[in-house]
């Protein structure tokens, strides 16, 4: 029988786990038995395989690994401003969608709302809305026939997300 040593490793891997092998072409040189994958997804869960190839062909893949999961990391997604608008001199209102969950890379903790006065920047206000579901505010005890600038982030244990800012402007007079 003709034995012959692995020339190198052939690397294959799946997201999640029930996602399909991606057998791309992942080859490691001079009988390596060692390779670092890159290009991962934040805070995905992976799996591997290898296959060892040599002058007769490739292997039947390894077992799968145990699951993996990358580390988180800060939020790329950002919501988008779907309504804008004053509810009275002292209140506006506003909504929004949640930014894709693939762009999380984290436990989605919620939005942080920040506001302040266009005329005012040093008057800076924030909430944080510790619920992912929630999807709108109402904003209450503004000045009346005032100019806000409202930015709305999500965040995960690592941090915020891209802002995506909205200029809505409070009712004139009283209640």
């Amino acid at each position: 029988m003709f034995k012959s040593e692995a020339a190198s490793l052939v690397g294959i891997w799946r997201v999640g786990e029930d996602g399909e092998w991606d057998e791309t072409d992942i080859r490691t040189p001079n009988n390596e038995t060692t390779y670092q994958v890159g290009a991962l997804q934040p805070y995905t869960v992976y799996s591997f395989r290898v296959m060892a190839m040599n002058a007769m062909g490739l292997s039947q893949p390894s077992k799968p690994s145990y699951y993996m999961v990358t580390l988180r990391e800060v939020p790329a997604g950002h919501v988008t401003i779907t309504n804008a608008k004053n509810e009275s001199a002292s209140s506006v209102y506003f909504s929004w969608l949640a930014p894709p969950p693939d762009t999380i890379f984290g436990e989605f903790l919620g939005y942080r709302i920040s506001y302040k006065p266009r005329t005012r920047p040093e008057d800076n206000k924030e909430i944080y809305l510790r619920d992912p579901t929630v999807t709108n505010h109402l904003l209450t005890q503004l000045e009346p026939w005032t100019q806000y600038y409202v930015t709305v982030q999500v965040f995960n244990p690592e941090g915020l997300g891209p802002n995506t800012t909205v200029l809505i402007m409070t009712d004139e007079g009283g209640e």
